[in-house]
């Protein structure tokens, strides 16, 4: 029993360590982020709880260690609790909708995961973002702008790493 549960930590932290360093290539392509689906798979792979606490730690890593300085307190808890949204959208993904790699309505049922996943935490974030910085209806306009680069990006990301999705939960463990 100790095993299990000091192998489902191990594995928390290392999603929201990968999730940290998956960040940086936005360096290179802004709003494309890897992290979404790290995190997603963290869900995905070790359940609720594990998705949430991985998602809300590898973006607090993200927001907190930011190379452009830490966000205003209020943003950077939108973003952890939104992060923790995208791991319990891997959850509840395994749940209602397991991969079957060979059904083809499986790679765009992911993609509307992706979608979902990315719209959440995009979204909440834009708002948060507008209440806080204002003129709100302005900035959450420009801020949805950039969302939907991420958006897109997920759209795409999420179904063409289906495989990956499968293969991770069944090294966690879970099958």
């Amino acid at each position: 029993m100790t095993f299990g549960y000091t192998k489902s930590l191990v594995l928390t932290a290392l999603f929201a360590g990968q999730a940290f360093i998956a960040n940086f290539f936005m360096l290179f392509l802004p709003n494309v982020s890897p992290a979404f689906l790290v995190i997603f798979i963290a869900g995905y792979s070790l359940g609720i709880s594990r998705g949430l606490l991985a998602g809300g730690l590898g973006f607090f890593l993200i927001s907190y260690f930011n190379p452009y300085g830490m966000p205003l307190l209020p943003l950077l808890a939108g973003q952890i609790i939104f992060g923790a949204g995208i791991g319990l959208c891997g959850a509840v993904a395994a749940r209602i909708s397991p991969i079957k790699l060979h059904s083809w309505p499986t790679y765009p049922l992911y993609a509307l995961w992706g979608v979902l996943a990315s719209a959440i935490y995009m979204g909440g974030i834009s708002l948060i973002d507008a209440l806080l910085l204002g003129p709100f209806k302005q900035r959450f306009l420009i801020s949805l702008g950039f969302s939907i680069l991420t958006i897109l990006s997920n759209l795409i990301i999420f179904p063409l790493l289906v495989p990956l999705i499968k293969s991770v939960r069944e090294m966690a463990g879970r099958t």
